[in-house]
């Protein structure tokens, strides 16, 4: 009979600090956009009855918008922030057509963004195993409100 490995054997499934290629979706904004799935609504509603809503939403390496926009009438200002340049031009347009004037958008590693308000709201959306997850959470700790959240949203499916 084999014996149950111990979790100090136990290789983790991601490693703590990720080496993706920084260009790693060039390319892909308009079809990640188009065909990614959306988050469900019932998702959201969830989600803002355990964060609240209002004042501050922080998405982290946000795609093209698929959180931020659907909560930005929810928030009186929403940060945004992707490394791909293309997701963030996609992300800019979409928010355009559909009125979203209160989200900052930018360009860059979610680790040095700078957040100078309290969030009330800290999301991450599927890409929780791409980002320096011990100084994401750090950072997320320092930037929540005292009623704050930190969601992350992720799945190996729809």
């Amino acid at each position: 009979m084999t014996k149950p490995s111990s979790s100090a054997s136990t290789p983790r499934s991601w490693p703590v600090r990720p080496g993706y290629r920084d260009n790693l979706f060039r390319g892909a904004a308009e079809f990640y956009s188009q065909y990614r799935p959306a988050y469900p609504a019932s998702l959201f509603e969830d989600l803002l009855d355990r964060a609240g809503e209002g004042g501050h939403l922080v998405d982290l390496a946000c795609g093209t918008g698929e959180i931020a926009i659907p909560l930005h009438t929810r928030f009186a200002h929403v940060q945004a922030v992707d490394l791909e340049p293309d997701m963030i031009e996609v992300g800019r347009t979409k928010a355009a057509q559909a009125g979203a004037t209160n989200i900052t958008w930018s360009v860059g590693k979610a680790e040095d963004l700078a957040v100078t308000e309290p969030a009330q709201l800290v999301t991450i959306g599927n890409a929780f195993h791409r980002l320096d997850r011990p100084l994401i959470a750090q950072r997320a700790h320092q930037w929540l409100a005292p009623d704050g959240c930190l969601a992350i949203l992720g799945s190996s499916t729809p």
